[in-house]
């Protein structure tokens, strides 16, 4: 039944301005960083979009959004300048 669904929160207004420095509240390795910091680490965030993928937490939810407009960001920088 439709109750046991947790509502998705909408993050799709966030920017990356307003994202990059959120902290990070979940996981060791970068409690406490801001998810500009934790993006250098791409192991980590590799290994953080895959197992929170389907996370209706929203600290996650924040930082898979972060990454999907990161990488957004690269494609679109790559696209200018070949």
């Amino acid at each position: 039944s439709v109750q046991h669904q947790e509502i998705k929160e909408d993050l799709s207004h966030l920017t990356l301005a307003e994202l990059e420095n959120d902290l990070i509240s979940f996981g060791e390795a970068h409690m406490g960083h801001t998810f500009d910091q934790a993006w250098s680490d791409k192991e980590w965030v590799k290994f953080m979009t895959s197992r929170y993928s389907k996370s209706t937490k929203p600290a996650h939810m924040r930082f898979l959004r972060y990454v999907e407009l990161k990488i957004e960001k690269m494609e679109a920088e790559m696209q200018q300048h070949p």
